[in-house]
C-alpha cells in the first residue's frame, strides 16, 4: 500500500519537524501547515 500525495507531504512535515525540534508537530500545527480548517482533516489523512 502506498501513501497518497497529501499523506506523503504530511509524513515529510512530521519527519522534518522531529529532526528540527525533537518532537512531532501537533495536529493543529499540521492543519495550519496544510491550510486545513480543522484537525479532522489531519486525522483523516493520518
Amino acid at each position: 500500500m502506498s501513501l497518497g500525495d497529501i499523506q506523503q507531504a504530511i509524513l515529510s512535515l512530521i519527519t522534518n519537524h522531529i529532526n528540527a525540534d525533537g518532537v512531532s508537530p501537533s495536529q493543529p500545527e499540521i492543519a495550519r501547515a496544510f491550510g486545513f480548517k480543522g484537525v479532522r482533516a489531519v486525522q483523516h489523512h493520518l
